[in-house]
């Protein structure tokens, strides 16, 4: 059965070093929306080492999301459990079995199908630490994806690391389809990680000498690779420094713009409400978290559309569109060369899709 997207934005929470906060940020920005009214899915996907259910004073055994990679259950649906706030379900990760944490492609693949196909506001991904493919595939799939770090030396440069993984898998998941620059890509990473020349611009320079008509996408990939900072655990006593400067290595050395969240406040009172942390942010001491959260929220409720959330393009849609790619005639490649589409439709299958769909083809309604 085909699924349809109706999941109107996906958020994925990430950053690469364990212990900074992920989980108690995703569940306090999903408590945020739904308290809006906004219909709030929290999936769990930190595979093998699952807590927002306890964050969430859940205590009770529930379904969770091994019953779905187990085929116990064809749907996400069943596993969506009611959380005590209105608006709020939450897919629980919590329990675990031997290869939880590394799916193969096509379970990964079905999963994020599935995850689209939720029928809510906001679904949020709680990612696990560290830079495993699995992990920055589902951060890259996201609308938006957000890293969270603390103003210590060890999580700014984890999440320098992870912001660069995923960068990196980005640009593989679109460039290992061209030979000349998918080569390039695969040789400075088998480099060790002092050689490496690794940054849009380098791999711009790459195209501009042997592939000019890539150098187009591998711009509109860095507009769109604008993932967000948010810093946890802030204090008066932080030193901006670390900040800024992970700001500015990634600027310059990757050429990439990270998105300004904010701080959230350092909260103290918050470790002994762990296991109740929405009733925490409903306390008056939960009141300065409550408010840096609405804020932190705000610039990515900009991104929230109105209308009915974009289509999703499956492998097999993926290779649909190759294939009409193949039969177009020469005048309806609108002077790009015919590559050069079939590189798009791993990045843009939409508007190639609607291409298609202009010159008496495309993929079915």
């Amino acid at each position: 059965m085909k699924l349809e997207r109706k999941a109107k934005r996906i958020i994925a929470i990430g950053g690469g070093k364990g212990g900074v906060g992920k989980s108690i940020v995703s569940t306090a920005l999903a408590c945020h929306w739904a308290r809006q009214q906004r219909r709030v899915v929290l999936i769990d996907l930190d595979l093998g080492a699952a807590n927002l259910h306890s964050y969430l004073g859940i205590r009770r055994q529930t379904p969770t999301l091994a019953d779905f990679l187990r085929r116990k259950t064809d749907s996400l649906e069943p596993l969506l459990i009611p959380t005590g706030l209105p608006h709020l379900r939450l897919c629980s990760g919590a329990e675990s079995f031997p290869g939880m944490a590394n799916p193969p492609h096509w379970l990964k693949q079905k999963l994020l199908r599935h995850i689209r196909a939720l029928d809510a506001d906001v679904v949020m991904l709680d990612l696990g630490a560290g830079v495993a493919f699995n992990t920055l595939d589902f951060f890259d799939a996201a609308d938006d994806g957000v890293i969270v770090t603390e103003p210590e030396p060890a999580a700014v440069m984890n999440a320098y690391g992870f912001i660069k993984s995923a960068l990196l898998r980005t640009l593989q998941s679109v460039f290992r389809h061209h030979e000349t620059l998918g080569e390039a890509l695969e040789a400075d990473l088998a480099l060790p990680e002092d050689r490496r020349a690794f940054s849009l611009d380098w791999l711009r320079q790459q195209a501009r000498a042997q592939a000019p008509d890539a150098v187009a996408l591998i711009d509109e990939v860095q507009q769109a690779f604008r993932p967000a900072l948010l810093v946890n655990r802030h204090s008066a006593q932080a030193s901006p420094v670390l900040i800024d400067n992970l700001r500015m290595l990634c600027r310059q050395k990757l050429g990439v713009e990270l998105d300004w969240l904010g701080h959230l406040p350092d909260m103290p009172d918050l470790r002994r409400s762990l296991l109740n942390v929405p009733g925490f942010l409903d306390s008056p001491s939960g009141s300065p978290l409550r408010k840096a959260v609405a804020a932190a929220a705000q610039p990515l409720e900009t991104h929230f559309p109105p209308e009915a959330p974009p289509r999703d393009y499956s492998d097999d849609d993926v290779q649909a569109l190759l294939n009409m790619v193949d039969w177009l005639d020469d005048h309806a490649l609108g002077g790009r060369p015919r590559d050069a589409w079939k590189l798009r439709v791993y990045f843009r299958p939409e508007e190639v899709d609607a291409h298609l769909r202009r010159h008496g083809s495309g993929l079915a309604a």
